[in-house]
């Protein structure tokens, strides 16, 4: 598996943007799955596409990927996670296949960025655990992107479930 995997969660706080303190993600932390500080139920398809955000002209850092209950799905596969990125925001979605406007006049709103980083393990569920992407896994993370999102190809589809994700992209200098 690329990226690194903590499996016990054991204490993890998500720290609020500005909010300073001790943390499992750095409270320059910008959430773009889920909401304040909490992870959000995942759709049941094949693909999730989560809104985009503003990176204001830094670098990003890393993506934290936090399943806080594990993601059922209809057989074992390893999911792969894609950086896209944009000259204007992006609302996301999920579907049977990736939402992204990748042609037509709404295609400089998202566009993949390389061919994505496995994430997870081969597996007919996603354990709970903190999943971190770096540079060293994703080169486009050291690019200065206007704004960027993530789309995860679950590979298999995501089944009925209580699964639940978020995931926060850090910003700061490489």
């Amino acid at each position: 598996m690329a990226g690194r995997e903590d499996t016990t969660l054991a204490g993890l706080r998500v720290a609020q943007r500005g909010q300073s303190g001790a943390s499992n993600i750095p409270g320059n932390a910008v959430q773009i799955f889920g909401s304040n500080g909490q992870g959000a139920a995942v759709p049941q398809t094949l693909f999730l596409d989560t809104a985009s955000a503003e990176m204001s002209g830094g670098r990003i850092k890393s993506i934290y990927v936090v399943v806080f209950a594990a993601i059922p799905k209809t057989a074992a596969a390893q999911s792969l996670l894609l950086l896209y990125t944009g000259l204007q925001s992006y609302a996301g979605g999920s579907g049977a296949a990736s939402t992204l406007p990748h042609t037509g006049s709404l295609a400089d709103q998202a566009a993949l960025a390389g061919a994505g980083v496995n994430h997870g393990t081969n597996a007919a569920s996603l354990p709970v655990g903190l999943y971190v992407i770096t540079p060293t896994e994703d080169p486009h993370l050291q690019w200065e992107l206007p704004w960027v999102g993530v789309e995860i190809n679950w590979v298999s589809a995501v089944n009925a479930g209580t699964g639940s994700l978020g995931i926060w992209i850090v910003q700061g200098a490489i």
